[in-house]
């Protein structure tokens, strides 16, 4: 019986142009293919254009910019650089140790490290660095005169003799680490000879108690558990920084340069950053090695500036990669029995890649015009994703082409045509399959997955296009000019010939592995291979292929064994795909156990409290609540996020500033203060997550000016409630830094004492009378702020000298002095009686607050502590503006690296929604400032609990799509249904997987998970095209049919897939590993699922006759149109004749 006879169709002018010459075909598509692949080269090479953007190569692309938290995250990022006034040019040398500490974490495994022997461990582990004779080039300092940073601050004089200060110094007045060495030694106990009752002495310190439990496990507890299996220690290295007038005279820019801010912190201390790790590497390699002696216990796990071991991993990763194409490429060469063909494969292959890249990054519409400037990790792996397909479309091709060899064709060209009718349709099905299930992720909410579900579906479809033209013409030559050489391809042709040989496959290896998808001609009668007869002249018996011959009528046999067997295992995997959950990306996982970073990371993320890394709400005033941020017109590729808390990376986006917001007046400065009291009284802790025991600004308790010292809280973490106004409230003593100052005349360069009379006394209720405190320029707001106060000289930019208020008593509740609380729109000030006017009390412009404010912030440890609290922007000259934003922050019990993504959104929803009511209640207020709730975690989780509705909205949608191409190519709608529901048990079983391998739906998981569909409805359309293409009338003979027709092609694009996978799997980096594991799992279930549960279904179910036929819905409407347009034409047609015959009479 004929399965099919479109081998007879007539040739197209392509098929005929091929045949007649295929060497300039061959050439005209190889010139191609080369070209392609130098002008990627000239692009990005010769002239610098970014075909691929190495900067973005590392992006993972799920931020959504348009989120509200993210909206927030960028304008707070944009708004601390843009008011950065006071803040660049004020840096000393070697002062920032907080951005290039060296971390030390003791592991001793089960063993207590709170022993003499394990302190001293880590006492001689920082030895080996603070010992060393470049220390004091390289250590961080103190200063005794911050912000000029020229004379050094030395604590001690003697190792061994501590006074009770936080911040010891060697004797060269370098800080020594941060550690429970310190701090015993602090306390008296140098040589740890008394461990539990200096941990007690400790533990009476307010400042040091809280620092030495951030150095111990989490479950240290001073009544229960004085063990700690794990200790910390941070040695603090000072990068040589200068400030911004030392960099710009060394460019001899001077201060023409506006840009200062950005240019100083991202370039030069990048490169500051960059020294200081090539000095740890040069010096400290192999002592770092030693200290961690291979993860084995006890060991020091360590961490420095600028610490990247990625690099070293990504490089062994990449050989791994090559390998895995090489594997491709000699399996390939294998299979197909020619290196030559081979070779035109794997060219075919990779020109795809360079042809997608010009397409995708110069050519494809977006809403921002043409091309994609956004190159991502995973675009680049998409080369994998081409490669298993690539692989599966050549043996397709190959086999049909290999198959139609025994057919009578009586030309070449109609020969050709007979591959095309087949080979190419059916890949023409699976690649339209796979490129709608890449292409539907285009409706998701990332850019990451966006971008590669586009570049991998054009990836496929210029493989669909070289395979149908460049392999095609590529065969031609092959069968015309190479097959027959003895020597080059011949020669190397030799070796797969000779493996199959050797393996019993017959002389030339096709009769066991040349069978092509939609193969037919073998099984008719016509066609039918000539019968082969011994030397007694009797026929022998044909030889067995195995799916035709063993595996259809086994499967036949026990098809509902097959499938009960794939339904169960579908339905325990099925529990764990409901029980999948969101997991946030740990960036330890991304290393190998037992690796340095592996070990570092998670011991710094699981063994230490919270506290040593808290997660802090920022209460903003001075942006915009509503519009925090524009981006202009800002690509969404071209998005750069903020990263959570502060950097010095600029983030894409405009900060929108709240013009109306005014720091200087009295009503914002008392709603500041009411708003801190509120936060600590008033807020239920439970809710809000807010750390109890610290209240407003603890580290300022007992100190009367307000003035930050230098302890730990100075250059370390805030606590509690850090609230700016109620330390400036604190701050009296105005004058407590001027007295270095050199005053104008010598002559008044004494302070003057001045006495002041009682406020008046309101005789109703016996207290102050305030009742004249109603104009702000009146001298007498300022007559009764103190009983008594002095008076010094100095110079001010506002005004020739300034009376500045120093060893004030008694302040009045209503004072508006300068120096005291709250301070008015204007401020009085003193000026001497030699002056322009005899009177003593004079008001100016509210700038003496703004400078004032930023004295103080300035002023010793204040710097240290409330930069990050006020800042201001400058003016066109490059002078202070105004304070543009200010804030509180709140510790919360979580710390930066919380993975609960749910528990911390449903804090942030509780903090914006108090947000937004008190936003509301002071709305007809025209002096209320808004606040805003900036979370610095909050994009990263709100990302987190969207991968879930995100993966799987995509993979019902890919699911969708897929189903209606498969309608439409198999034009049967129970065909194409049996094969989405092959597809979906395969997805299903894949979800599965990740909760039972203890995976979730990650970050890696929600990108790769994109592939599943891609790759799983391959092989499951092959079959499905065969089936549809037979003309056998049992459902027994079909699926044998579909089975011997792409039963071996699908199982060497499997062996090929699979091969590749295995090899990524002994990856380094977590995320090779699993995109390997992704492909493996992904190809090994369609295959086992596409030959056995999708072939059992049909052997049961599979349609007949004209069951399911598309036509069958729309057929009955079609013949009744036809009806009646026949009717029509009929009724036309007589009319016609009427009036012909009427106009002929006439």
């Amino acid at each position: 019986m004929t399965q099919s006879d479109d081998h007879h169709k007539k040739p197209t002018v392509f098929h005929q142009f091929l045949t007649a010459h295929p060497e300039a075909s061959c050439c005209c598509f190889l010139f191609c293919n080369l070209f392609s692949i130098l002008l990627v080269l000239i692009l990005q090479v010769g002239l610098g254009v970014n075909v691929i953007n190495g900067d973005k190569i590392t992006k993972i692309g799920l931020e959504i910019p348009d989120d509200i938290h993210q909206m927030r995250t960028n304008a707070y990022e944009a708004a601390r650089q843009e008011a950065d006034f006071g803040l660049s040019g004020i840096m000393c040398k070697r002062s920032e140790a907080k951005r290039a500490p060296l971390s030390l974490i003791l592991d001793l495994g089960s063993a207590n490290a709170l022993t003499q022997d394990g302190l001293a461990r880590l006492a001689a582990a920082e030895d080996n660095f603070i010992g060393q004779s470049e220390w004091q080039d390289r250590c961080a300092l103190m200063w005794s005169d911050y912000p000029t940073c020229s004379v050094v601050n030395k604590a001690n004089t003697a190792i061994d003799s501590w006074p009770l200060n936080y911040n010891i110094t060697d004797p060269n007045g370098c800080l020594l680490p941060n550690s429970p060495v310190t701090l015993f030694r602090k306390y008296g106990d140098p040589h740890f000879e008394n461990i539990q009752a200096t941990i007690t002495a400790i533990s009476q310190n307010a400042n040091d108690y809280p620092a030495f439990l951030s150095y111990v496990d989490k479950d240290f507890d001073l009544a229960n558990n004085l063990e700690s299996s794990v200790v910390k220690s941070i040695v603090l290295y000072g990068t040589p920084f200068q400030n911004y007038t030392y960099y710009m005279d060394k460019l001899g820019l001077g201060d023409q340069d506006p840009s200062h801010f950005e240019y100083y912190t991202e370039e030069f201390i990048d490169q500051e950053l960059t020294d200081l790790n090539s000095y740890m590497v040069d010096n400290f390699e192999s002592t770092f090695e030693d200290l961690f002696n291979d993860g084995n216990t006890p060991s020091i796990a360590y961490n420095y500036v600028k610490y990247d071991p990625m690099q070293e991993l990504v490089a062994q990763d990449l050989a791994k990669i090559v390998i895995s194409i090489s594997f491709v490429f000699c399996y390939m060469w294998f299979s197909l029995g020619s290196f030559f063909v081979t070779c035109c494969g794997m060219l075919q292959i990779f020109s795809s890649f360079f042809y997608t890249l010009l397409i995708y990054r110069f050519l494809w519409p977006n809403p921002d015009g043409y091309g994609y400037d956004y190159f991502t990790l995973f675009c680049g792996l998409a080369m994998f994703v081409i490669l298993g397909i690539g692989a599966d479309d050549i043996f397709v091709y190959w086999d049909t082409w290999q198959a139609s060899e025994v057919e009578h064709h009586s030309t070449s060209a109609s020969r050709l045509s007979h591959v095309y009718g087949h080979a190419v349709t059916a890949m023409l099905v699976t690649s339209a399959t796979t490129v709608i299930s890449f292409f539907s992720n285009l409706s998701s909410a990332f850019i990451g997955v966006q971008t590669f579900g586009l570049f991998a579906g054009l990836l496929v479809c210029s493989n669909f296009f070289q395979v149908c033209t460049f392999f095609p013409s590529a065969v031609l030559v092959y069968d015309k000019r190479v097959k027959d050489l003895k020597f080059c391809f011949g020669l190397f042709d030799f070796i797969p010939k000779l493996c199959k040989k050797k393996a019993g496959n017959g002389k030339d290896g096709v009769d066991g592995l040349q069978n092509a998808a939609g193969l037919d001609a073998p099984l008719t009668e016509e066609a039918a291979p000539p019968e082969k007869t011994g030397a007694d002249g009797e026929v022998e018996e044909e030889k067995k292929q195995f799916f035709r011959d063993v595996y259809a009528p086994f499967l036949d046999k026990f098809k509902i064994p097959v499938l009960a067997v794939f339904v169960v295992i579908w339905a325990v995997f099925l529990v764990g795909a409901c029980l999948i959950q969101p997991t946030p990306l740990e960036i330890y996982t991304l290393f190998p156990p037992g690796s340095n970073f592996y070990s570092f990371t998670k011991l710094a993320l699981t063994r230490f409290p919270g506290e040593a890394n808290p997660l802090y709400v920022h209460l903003v005033f001075g942006l915009n609540v509503d519009d925090p941020v524009d981006y202009g017109d800002m690509k969404a590729t071209d998005f750069v996020p903020a990263p959570p808390e502060t950097s010095t990376t600029t983030v894409s986006g405009k900060c929108n500033f709240d013009r109306s917001f005014t720091m200087s007046t009295t009503d914002f400065q008392t709603q500041f203060l009411d708003l801190c009291n509120e936060v600590n009284n008033e807020l239920d802790p439970s809710i809000y997550l807010m750390r109890e025991g610290y209240g407003i600004n603890p580290q300022l308790e007992g100190v009367s000016n307000g003035v930050l010292s230098d302890s730990s809280q100075a250059t370390g973490k805030a606590y509690g409630i850090q609230c700016l106004m109620q330390g400036f409230q604190m701050f009296q003593n105005v004058s407590k830094k001027t007295s270095e100052v050199v005053l104008p005349d010598p002559e008044y360069s004494e302070s003057i004492e001045y006495i002041f009379d009682g406020a008046p006394v309101d005789p109703n209720t016996g207290g102050t009378d305030w009742s004249f405190d109603t104009d702000p320029n009146s001298d007498l707001n300022c007559k009764y702020c103190f009983d008594g106060f002095i008076v010094s000289t100095v110079q001010d930019s506002n005004v020739k000298q300034e009376g500045v208020v120093s060893n004030t008593t008694k302040i009045a509740k209503h004072c508006n002095c300068m120096g005291a609380f709250p301070v008015p729109e204007h401020i009085c000030f003193s000026e001497f009686d030699y002056l322009e006017d005899t009177n003593p009390f004079k008001c100016i412009t509210s700038t003496m607050f703004s400078d004032s404010l930023v004295k103080y912030v300035e002023i010793g440890g204040n710097q240290n502590w409330w930069n990050e609290y006020v800042y201001a922007t400058k003016d066109e000259t490059n002078k202070f503006e105004r304070i543009a934003m200010t804030e509180i922050t709140v510790q919360t019990t979580l710390d930066v690296f919380s993975t609960d993504a749910w528990k911390g959104m449903d804090m942030v929803d509780s903090w914006d929604a108090w947000a937004s009511a008190y936003n509301l209640l002071g709305a007809d207020d025209p002096n209320f400032s808004k606040v805003m709730v900036y979370v610095g975690n909050a994009p990263k989780w709100r990302q987190t609990i969207l991968l879930m509705p995100a993966a799987t909205s995509g993979v019902l949608l890919s699911l969708f799509l897929s189903w209606i191409v498969l309608v439409i190519a198999c034009e049967n709608y129970i065909l194409a249904s049996l094969a989405i529901l092959t597809i979906g048990m395969i997805t299903t079983i894949v979800f599965g997987f990740l909760t039972f391998a203890g995976w979730g739906l990650g970050i890696l998981e929600g990108i790769l998970v994109v592939l599943v569909i891609g790759f799983s409805v391959d092989y499951t359309v092959h079959l499905s095209d065969s089936y549809k293409a037979s003309e056998e009338v049992t459902r027994y003979g079909k699926v044998k049919f579909a089975l011997h027709s792409t039963g071996t092609s699908i199982l060497s694009g499997a062996i090929s897939t699979i091969g590749a996978a295995l090899i990524m799997l002994t990856a380094n980096i977590a995320f090779f590993v699993k995109f390997g594991a992704f492909i493996f799992l992904t190809i090994v279930l369609s295959t086992l699922f596409s030959l056995g549960f999708y072939c059992a279904l049909l052997l049961v179910c599979g349609p007949l006759g004209g069951r399911g036929r598309l036509i069958n819905l729309y057929g009955g409407w079609l013949d009744s149109a036809g009806r009646h347009m026949e009717e029509e034409r009929r009724v036309a047609e007589r009319e016609k004749r009427a009036k012909e015959e009427m106009k002929s009479k006439a």
